[in-house]
């Protein structure tokens, strides 16, 4: 049997006159850094979604290869492909090697030239 005996009178006393709420959400601060580093990256993913860019002509493609790597500018390359999350895959870096049918980026594998969507550049 329970030796206690609670009057709703009592409780209503008590929260009318003796307590006092301190006017905070109790545990809002409270989040691990493993959880405040996700929240930080996930908002950064959101902020720099790329954008499918119009596409270009394999004869435009190649004169901007041509002219970045000879100026050994870095470029920003957009693939025909997108990732699982069906945003546009995109590639940066100088140009290593360039000819007809495919190119290269700086320590990175050859690439056919016909699956480049886009390519830009920023001159500094």
């Amino acid at each position: 049997m329970n030796k206690y005996h609670f009057s709703q009178k009592v409780v209503d006393q008590f929260f009318e006159h003796d307590y006092q709420d301190r006017g905070m959400t109790k545990w809002q601060g409270f989040y691990l850094s493993d959880h405040t580093v996700a929240i930080k990256k996930q908002r950064y993913k959101n902020k720099h979604v790329a954008k499918i860019k119009n596409p270009q002509t394999i004869a435009l493609i190649k004169k901007r290869l041509y002219y970045a790597m000879k100026n050994n500018y870095e470029v920003t390359i957009q693939l025909n492909e997108l990732d699982s999350e069906l945003k546009p895959i995109e590639v940066s870096g100088q140009i290593e090697f360039l000819n007809d049918d495919e190119f290269r980026l700086a320590q990175k594998n050859e690439m056919l030239l016909e699956n480049i969507r886009n390519v830009s550049f920023s001159i500094e």
